[in-house]
């Protein structure tokens, strides 16, 4: 179906081309991307499905599901649950879209239904950044990604990043204590804003309890 899609999209603008018709821009992703309103809109209309319009074609665009701007099929298509949206609220600047996927090692089975449905030719359950729940699935897996190793005043991970294993510790403020990786490194900003989002607004993913 998404590839279907997809050549829909190519064969429209193929005819536009054809014709001598000029395409509309794209609206200003940074402008969506800061309202909550429109994202609300699209993430409600993610879960409704709308009959067909054939008389209105500007009521048939609006079925869109906008995956552009919001795509979270991985966590959709997950039977169970082991990809999760996250909102790395006031970083976004650093990313396309605000709303990052973590992937969840304990819960996934690697039964490939994100990398089938993914329209991108990706394999979340590979590709996203991990959440451990324990030295030994760490250790087992080639992931990015890291696993609380304790939390008492200050919060010690374990990390894998760009083929390195180390260590990074936040304050209980969420500021960043100590880093094996220089904040420059290519792409480990990104990586430790989500992190501090993780550890900041969703705990609850690191199982209690585990060493």
């Amino acid at each position: 179906m998404v590839e279907s899609i997809a050549d829909g999209k190519k064969a429209a603008e193929a005819i536009i081309q054809r014709e001598g018709e000029s395409v509309q821009p794209l609206p200003d992703f940074g402008s969506w991307f800061n309202n909550e309103k429109r994202l609300g809109e699209i993430i409600l209309r993610k879960g409704t499905v709308a009959a067909m319009n054939t008389e209105n074609y500007q009521q048939e665009a609006a079925r869109c599901l906008a995956c552009n701007l919001v795509c979270d099929k991985c966590v959709e298509v997950c039977p169970n649950r082991a990809n999760v949206t996250i909102a790395v609220a006031g970083e976004n600047e650093k990313f396309r879209d605000r709303f990052q996927i973590v992937h969840i090692d304990g819960l996934c089975n690697e039964c490939g239904n994100c990398e089938t449905f993914c329209p991108y030719q990706g394999a979340p359950y590979k590709d996203k950044i991990t959440i451990f729940w324990s030295e030994t699935d760490f250790t087992d897996s080639r992931n990015e990604g890291f696993y609380r190793i304790s939390q008492n005043g200050s919060s010690v991970f374990r990390v894998r990043y760009g083929g390195k294993v180390g260590r990074v510790e936040l304050d209980a403020d969420g500021s960043l204590r100590y880093s094996d990786w220089p904040e420059e490194t290519k792409g480990f900003h990104q990586f430790l804003q989500v992190l501090k989002a993780v550890e900041r607004e969703y705990g609850y993913l690191f199982l209690e309890g585990t060493d």
